[in-house]
């Protein structure tokens, strides 16, 4: 039988610019995101042979790595995605089968579109009754985008970070529904954007994420209206409403100097020494990747800290682990760290020379625009001035490339360290409740020859006048960012954990909200806000054990994922460089998170200390013994 590859379910077509390669000029494109339910093969066929002549390729995203299936859509656009919506409307939107009182599998399906690349299916919500959802009709009939946003100047902020209300949430689910397996429960707003640009929010919503398949409506609703009914007790929290929705939790698992030449920084950035280099455990097919988090120094010798998950294999359904390791030397032979694990080099390799490739064709452009100005002496001028800049900028990153592939091609070369310290993996940990997840790499002296200090590259990927902008989002207001000449934001202090739920800076909207940003090996720089209700994290499917979780959200809907798999063990930090926290996984059903979460460092870092004391997190080059 012709295998075809799996349909998934498309968003309206998007006319603003993407980021994705070689689509046709004035194209639409339409991400196919999870949830198309099929009938087989022949449902498939059937769908295929109606669009036959309308172009589905793999496209992928620069900035994630990530691939994803699209449908191009070029000449007759509207007419196309016309028909491609006429084909897919008689296919089930969803894996939620339709219960009574339940949502629809469109609404199921697009009650929460806009809140991420992969939108989570509906399973209940407590204001069904009283606010019935409306599907969407006429010529326009695309679903309403809504945006995540954090909960603030509510009464529930405080009852849920430090009056135990996430706990008593917590436990009646846990105890008087043990059959549903919920993964986290996050204190969220929603936003729709009205005519005029303004923000309309709703209420707080208290977000109980289910395994996908696991929880039908009925069984949802009676833990939604359980968990209501005692929310109604204090009547501070009559306002807030409970919403189920399907979304799994996971773990997101010599160098260079950093260098603020653009053109080198991209093919040497995730080598060098700046936070966020791309590190493997183990070499082969079976390997765990993740980001490493922030250098150190104990005893003089070098050290960097990342995802206890991310240096020791384990189980992704597993809530703990009994692993406790500890180097002792003596004959114990060293688990290698490597900055880039096979896979990740040579999919580095291939981007690097992609890279390239762009600017050789720039190099033709030019070239081609001097031939024909060479009687217009103004645009000559440009454009010899244009080409010589490109020039300049195949030479570096050619002779960048090649010194990579010379300096880090076997994976002896790229052996940086080795495991020596990586206790269990613990939820629910100390006075916080934190997750302890870490582990200690110590580093070759050869590696850190060229150190300079815990830095953040806020380059190349992002423009500075656009970092600025995303990190003061309303001109005027007070801001904790500068961006550094050298463009290396240097990591020092941490946000205390009184501080950490009290945001004194403002988005976009002007909503309180801290402002953060992060280096990791997928999803490079990346720009979120830090919520002030604290996540409440299950890890393991049939685990009872959970964990307090500081909350990320993306700056905001357009901007992108704030993380994706692969940036476990990434440093957050605010404009200011101090240390949010350690990124540790997110919840969503694709790759690319919803919602990230980070172990608060200033809980963290007494956990690590007191393993391993006498560790200096803000070493000079000159604290390290490397000769």
């Amino acid at each position: 039988m012709t295998s075809f590859p799996p349909l998934r379910l498309p968003s309206p077509p998007l006319t603003q610019p993407l980021d994705y390669l070689s689509l046709p000029p004035n194209s639409f494109v339409i991400p196919l995101t999870q949830g198309i339910n099929m009938s087989g093969d022949t449902a498939r066929a059937k769908f295929y042979e109606e669009c036959k002549d309308i172009h589905l390729t793999r496209h992928v995203d620069r900035r994630t790595s990530i691939s994803a299936e699209t449908v191009g859509l070029s000449g007759s656009s509207l007419s196309d995605w016309n028909r491609v919506e006429k084909a897919l409307s008689s296919y089930s939107y969803s894996s939620i089968v339709p219960e009574d009182g339940g949502p629809s599998q469109y609404e199921s399906a697009f009650y929460y579109y806009g809140t991420g690349p992969d939108p989570a299916p509906l399973v209940y919500r407590s204001d069904s009754a009283e606010t019935p959802f409306k599907k969407p009709t006429g010529m326009e009939a695309y679903p309403v985008e809504k945006e995540l946003h954090g909960v603030f100047n509510h009464p529930i902020v405080d009852l849920w970070n430090n009056k135990g209300l996430a706990n008593k949430v917590r436990d009646l689910i846990t105890s008087d529904h043990p059959n549903v397996h919920w993964t986290s429960i996050d204190g969220v707003r929603f936003g729709t954007r009205q005519p005029n640009g303004t923000l309309k929010m709703t209420g707080p919503v208290v977000w109980i994420a289910v395994k996908p398949g696991s929880t039908t409506f009925q069984a949802a609703k009676l833990m939604g209206d359980t968990v209501i009914a005692m929310l109604r007790s204090n009547e501070d929290l009559a306002d807030v409403k409970v919403e189920v929705r399907e979304s799994f939790t996971r773990n997101a698992a010599a160098l260079f100097a950093p260098n603020n030449d653009d053109a080198a920084a991209i093919i040497r950035g995730p080598l060098s020494t700046g936070l966020g280099v791309s590190i493997a455990t183990l070499e082969g097919n079976n390997q765990q990747q993740g980001t490493g988090t922030i250098f150190g120094v104990v005893n003089g010798k070098a050290v960097m800290l990342t995802c206890h998950h991310v240096a020791c294999h384990m189980d992704q359904d597993a809530a703990t682990d009994t692993l406790d390791y500890t180097f002792r030397g003596a004959g114990m032979p060293p688990q290698a760290v490597y900055c880039q694990g096979e896979r990740a080099f040579a999919e580095h390799l291939e981007a690097v020379q992609a890279r390239i490739g762009e600017q050789v064709m720039m190099r033709e452009f030019y070239e081609d625009k001097i031939r024909r100005f060479q009687e217009r002496p103004d645009d000559l001028q440009e454009a010899n001035r244009d080409l010589d800049k490109t020039k300049d900028r195949i030479t570096k990153m050619e002779t960048a490339f090649h010194e990579i592939k010379r300096d880090f091609k076997s994976p002896s070369q790229r052996e940086i360290g080795h495991l020596v310290r990586s206790p269990p993996l613990q939820l629910g940990v100390g006075p916080y409740q934190i997750t302890e997840d870490w582990a200690l790499v110590e580093l070759k002296k050869e590696m850190v020859q060229n150190f300079g200090g815990n830095f953040i590259d806020l380059g190349p990927d992002i423009a500075p006048y656009d970092l600025i902008r995303m990190m003061y989002p309303i001109p005027g207001r007070q801001t904790s960012f500068k961006f550094p000449d050298t463009r290396l934001l240097r990591v020092f202090s941490e946000v205390p954990m009184e501080e950490l739920n009290h945001p004194e800076l403002e988005d976009q909207d002007g909503n309180p909200a801290r402002m953060v940003l992060k280096q990791g090996k997928t999803t490079r720089l990346t720009v979120g806000r830090q919520t002030p209700m604290m996540s409440v994290v299950r890890a393991g499917a049939a685990s009872g054990q959970s964990t307090m979780e500081v909350a990320i959200l993306s700056r905001n809907r357009a901007a992108g994922p704030f993380s994706a798999k692969g940036d476990s063990g990434s440093l957050v930090v605010d404009g200011k460089g101090r240390k949010i926290g350690i990124l540790t996984g997110g919840t969503s059903l694709g790759p690319c998170f919803d919602i990230t979460y980070v172990s608060p460092w200033d809980a963290l870092k007494a956990l690590i200390e007191e393993k391993c004391p006498g560790i200096n997190w803000n070493p000079a080059a000159a604290d390290f013994q490397i000769n």
